[in-house]
């Protein structure tokens, strides 16, 4: 099986900016099952951590999709889909903002 190589990353952090409250690596595993299964997609979820200016640091994921051979997908289908993960993402981690980063060009979606 062959496919035109395609990779998507999608950071997230796990901490909610206004309240400190940190979500758990298996609220991520809950929020995609419940895509993956819907979609009929696999992703892959890396624990990281974010760190920043004046000693800040933050825990978060990266989630990463790709145009897997057994199941091929075209470029604009994994682009939409890595779009709707980020924002299901957003909004149920409670998260100001997500980024994705394609191979030829990221975004970040949310508040600016």
């Amino acid at each position: 099986m062959k496919c035109d190589t395609f990779s998507i990353q999608i950071y997230s952090g796990l901490r909610v900016r206004h309240s400190g409250e940190t979500y758990e690596l298996q609220d991520v595993y809950d929020i995609l099952q419940e895509y993956v299964d819907d979609v009929g997609l696999c992703v892959s979820v890396t624990p990281t951590t974010y760190v920043y200016t004046e000693s800040g640091f933050e825990h978060g994921v990266v989630i990463g999709l790709i145009n897997y051979p057994r199941f091929p997908s075209t470029v604009s289908e994994l682009r939409v889909k890595a779009t709707q993960i980020a924002e299901m993402v957003m909004n149920k981690l409670r998260q100001d903002r997500v980024t994705i980063c394609f191979p030829d060009y990221s975004i970040t979606i949310g508040e600016e």
